[in-house]
């Protein structure tokens, strides 16, 4: 284990002033289902969205069902967004998110087409179920919109289920992914690192190490951080990142992910990958999605939507 002084970095005020001082809730095998039940987005509350954006909604059957989001006159050269939520990869809709994170005001001003899987959550479906559907995903929009460039993102769960998918991506060798963006993606199933050491129980908010242990047994299996992983499930594994596509990572300091996300920047960078990192002052997991209007949380989405912005236009 990594020798660390037991220090924790402070949570911004503004945010901690927003969100109180209780420590998160407990998650396991019980509190599943109704974790589920309240964290999930309904249609009912995107739809609507799109339609005031001037956005057309559409819904793709098949073993990976996906929604398409686009304006209503979409150019033949748009490019293409997959954005793959968040939720521990064990929770969430492919409609959570989507608003949080600005992907579909996005689409309505630049012009893209964002496509969003209904991945296999587990542990119903155990990795590798959910980064295959997101690899299928992918696929499916190479093929149907050849010729487009491809933008691989996602928050959280969905970050590291990004990261895989542009892996996959890449040593399979079918499609070209052009950027990924990974939003404080869960990349590394072992809990090795200070923060993930540090922002456990009371000492972290929302989205605690007990919460991201609970998440990557549903994913790999207990037992699963003394064996070998697959690197297209948990992408901190891997030890070749070239010939990834340029990237984009940000993370709050003050939250489990935080120094798994610095390394797996580190890692691209060396590896010769154009690579932009944010490490966001006080922020805990996600914090922007849920005071979007603080200063820190204004700052962070400002940095993502312009780089997206300069990936997409």
């Amino acid at each position: 284990m990594l020798g660390f002084m037991n220090t924790r970095t402070p949570f911004d005020p503004e945010l901690i002033a927003l969100l109180g001082t209780e420590p998160p809730s407990t998650l396991d095998a019980a509190s599943l289902h109704d974790a589920r039940a309240a964290m999930a987005t309904p249609s009912s509350t995107v739809l609507p969205v799109a339609t005031s954006l001037g956005l057309v909604h559409e819904t793709v059957e098949g073993p990976v069902e996906m929604s398409l989001f686009h304006p209503a006159e979409l150019r033949d050269d748009a490019p293409i967004f997959l954005w793959i939520h968040g939720g521990g990869q064990i929770m969430g809709t492919r409609f959570n998110d989507i608003i949080d994170y600005e992907i579909l005001h996005l689409a309505a001003e630049i012009g893209v087409l964002v496509i969003a899987p209904e991945y296999r959550l587990a542990p119903e479906h155990p990795g590798p179920a959910g980064v295959e559907d997101c690899y299928s995903a992918l696929l499916w929009a190479a093929e149907n919109y050849p010729g487009r460039r491809i933008l691989v993102g996602g928050v959280s769960g969905g970050g590291g289920l990004a990261a895989g998918t542009c892996l996959l991506a890449r040593d399979r060798g079918e499609v070209t992914v052009d950027s990924q963006l990974l939003a404080c993606p869960m990349l590394d199933d072992r809990h090795l690192t200070p923060s993930s050491q540090l922002f456990a129980g009371a000492n972290a908010r929302i989205w605690p190490r007990e919460k991201s242990e609970f998440a990557w047994d549903a994913v790999l299996g207990h037992g699963h951080e003394s064996r070998d992983v697959s690197p297209y499930l948990a992408p901190a594994r891997a030890t070749d990142l070239a010939g990834l596509p340029p990237t984009f990572i940000d993370v709050g300091d003050s939250e489990v992910y935080r120094d798994e996300c610095i390394a797996y920047a580190a890692q691209l960078l060396a590896s010769g990958v154009p690579t932009e990192l944010h490490v966001w002052p006080g922020g805990f997991h996600v914090f922007d999605a849920i005071f979007p209007a603080a200063d820190v949380s204004r700052r962070a989405r400002f940095a993502r939507r312009e780089w997206l912005r300069w990936r997409l236009s």
